[in-house]
Formats: structure tokens, C-alpha cells, sequence
């Protein structure tokens, strides 16, 4: 059960994350996994049915993001907050290369076209937390490479966000209250966008 509680708010990804944990009560509901193991498995198997031979990367990058919300210690989803919220951002800005490598692969592997964009509306979590997270080594105090790194992976975030007309942050209450990408400034750290 803790596997659900840590995968069910990742981030906002155009239910990505409602599509897995439907997937995973379903599945429980009829048979329960004797063990760890055979609930991870559960969720691997989502990932390979959902994103084809994208599957494997995504499905680590989601192991990683759960390490990161077990760092993060506790947290409550009864208001509008950050998905920054949910993780250790010290882990993430310290894993966010290869959380990019593992997106740019999956988007090469991905089967068919859904699949693809399937993989960049997940990709845009990704990018929004890693960004935030990284915000201040790579584009304030960063050298010229890695602050036009982080540009390029900016627009690339916002790109997907925009186009998918995906939301960054929602209330658990009200869906009016969802928060969208304002007009793209990478000079404004992305957690800046929810208003505390």
C-alpha cells in the first residue's frame, strides 16, 4: 500500500498517475502479490503495457521519484501546494541528468506516436520539479553551458506543458484552481509559478 500512497501524487501528468493507480486497485482487488517484489512488478507491467519498449526507462524514473518522495517526509494534499512538496529536492536536482537521459531515450523508443506523447505529458513533471530543483545552481550560479542547458530543457518543459495544456499543480477540492504555465520566462525559477 505505501507504493500507492508514493505514486499517486507525483506530479500533475494528464492522469497518468490516476491511470496507474486504477490500474494497480484493479488489479489488487483480485488478487493480492505475496510479496514487494511481485507489487512492483504490478507497476513495471503498467509501464510496459502503457509505453511499449519506453516502459523500462520510465518505470525507473519513477522508482527514483518515489526515492526522492521517501526522503521528503510528510506532506498533505488537502490544498493547493507545490509537487515540489513531495520530494527531496536535493535528490532530484542531484539525479535530474539522468532523469533527462532516461525521458530522451524513452522518447526514442516509444512505439507509436501516443505512446511518445504519452512519455513528453510524464516528461513535463519531470522537467517542472527537476528545473525547480535546479533552478538556482545551473541558471543563477551556473556556468554559460549549463545555464543554456537549463534554457533548452525550459522551453523544451514548457513546449509540452503549453501544447498539452497540462496543468503544474491542482487542488485536491476545487478544480478551478489548477495552476498553468504563465508565459515562458527561464529566468523565473518554475516553483515560482504556484502562489504560496
Amino acid at each position: 500500500a505505501e507504493a500507492i500512497v508514493n505514486t499517486t501524487y507525483s506530479h500533475i501528468s494528464d492522469g497518468m498517475i490516476q491511470s496507474l493507480t486504477t490500474y494497480l486497485l484493479n488489479k489488487l482487488s483480485w488478487q493480492l502479490p505475496e510479496s514487494e517484489e511481485e507489487y512492483y512488478e504490478m507497476i513495471r507491467e503498467w509501464f510496459f503495457i502503457t509505453y511499449g519498449d519506453a516502459g523500462e526507462n520510465l518505470y525507473e524514473y519513477l522508482l527514483m521519484f518515489e526515492r526522492a518522495g521517501q526522503m521528503a517526509g510528510c506532506w498533505t494534499a488537502f490544498d493547493k501546494i507545490s509537487p515540489a512538496q513531495f520530494v527531496s529536492q536535493e535528490y532530484i536536482a542531484s539525479h535530474f541528468d539522468i532523469m533527462c537521459d532516461l525521458f530522451e531515450e524513452a522518447e526514442i523508443l516509444a512505439d507509436t506516436e501516443y505512446q511518445f506523447r504519452l512519455v513528453e505529458r510524464y516528461e513535463s513533471g519531470m522537467l517542472w520539479v527537476g528545473l525547480g530543483s535546479v533552478y538556482n545552481d545551473r541558471y543563477q550560479n551556473g556556468t554559460e553551458a549549463e545555464r543554456e542547458e537549463y534554457i533548452s530543457r525550459y522551453n523544451k518543459m514548457h513546449r509540452i506543458l503549453t501544447e498539452y495544456n497540462l496543468p503544474v499543480a491542482a487542488s485536491a477540492e476545487y478544480s478551478d484552481t489548477d495552476t498553468y504555465a504563465p508565459e515562458a520566462d527561464p529566468s523565473v525559477s518554475p516553483f515560482e509559478w504556484i502562489p504560496t
